[in-house]
């Protein structure tokens, strides 16, 4: 690794979940119109800032062998961070963090 910067630190995804009308507890099923799949966790985005600033960055995390750790895993790629001291656990689950928004776009407590 020859980087100007090693952040190290959790690496998640965050799934966001629209709209999600205020009583979601109390109902048995409720149809969203839509869920989207981002990375999320301190380290990896503050490498992406550091890179999109135009620093060479790497990363050094820990994912799950499945797909949000793949979705980690690309976003880094796409974004010139070297993802060479990931270390990939089959044994793992990658985490999911869900992020319920309201219908105004305001994400709830």
């Amino acid at each position: 690794m020859n980087h100007e910067v090693l952040v190290v630190g959790a690496a998640i995804t965050d799934l966001q979940i629209a709209p999600v009308p205020m009583d979601i507890m109390g109902r048995a099923v409720t149809p969203m119109e839509s869920f989207h799949l981002t990375i999320g966790g301190d380290a990896p985005n503050e490498a992406t800032i550091i890179s999109r600033l135009g620093h060479q960055v790497s990363l050094m995390t820990m994912i799950g062998d499945d797909e949000p750790g793949q979705v980690v895993l690309r976003h880094c790629q796409e974004n010139g961070i070297d993802t060479s001291a990931f270390i990939i656990r089959k044994d793992m689950p990658t985490a999911i963090n869900v992020g319920l928004v309201s219908a105004e776009g305001v994400r709830m407590k």
